[in-house]
Parts: structure tokens; C-alpha cells; sequence
């Protein structure tokens, strides 16, 4: 084999540089976000989460109406 056909064969099988750098690139965008999502695990989940019904408990009675329609109820534990 001549020189010339072996650096063919280098330049087929080798990755180039900018192949390099566009996989680096993508490995390092990819962990950033990964690194992101982990960080705000905490802020997604509350984000999920139902509200807290803690303010919900006590007696409810319906305004802006006469007394003897109004509707009352009671939430407890």
C-alpha cells in the first residue's frame, strides 16, 4: 500500500475535528441540562404537587344573599 491510500484509510475510519467538537458540544449541552433538571427536582415537583388544603378547614357560609337562602358548611379534619 502507498501513503496515499493509508491516509484514506485514517481519514474514513478517525472522526475529524470538527465531528470532535460538535460531539463535545452535544455531550456537554446534554449535561448541563441533565445537570438543570436534577438541580430543579425540587421546584418541578412542588410544581406538581396540589396546593396545600391547609387554608381550606373552618365554616363556610354564603354571602351577598338573604339570610334565610344562604348556604353554610363546615370543612374538617
Amino acid at each position: 500500500m502507498d501513503k496515499a491510500q493509508l491516509s484514506q484509510d485514517n481519514m474514513t475510519t478517525q472522526p475529524t475535528k470538527r465531528s470532535r467538537v460538535i460531539m463535545l458540544l452535544c455531550l456537554l449541552i446534554g449535561g448541563l441540562v441533565l445537570a438543570g433538571v436534577f438541580v430543579s427536582k425540587h421546584s418541578l415537583s412542588n410544581l406538581f404537587q396540589p396546593a396545600s388544603s391547609v387554608g381550606i378547614y373552618g365554616h363556610w357560609q354564603e354571602h351577598d344573599v338573604a339570610k334565610y337562602a344562604a348556604d353554610s358548611f363546615e370543612i374538617g379534619r
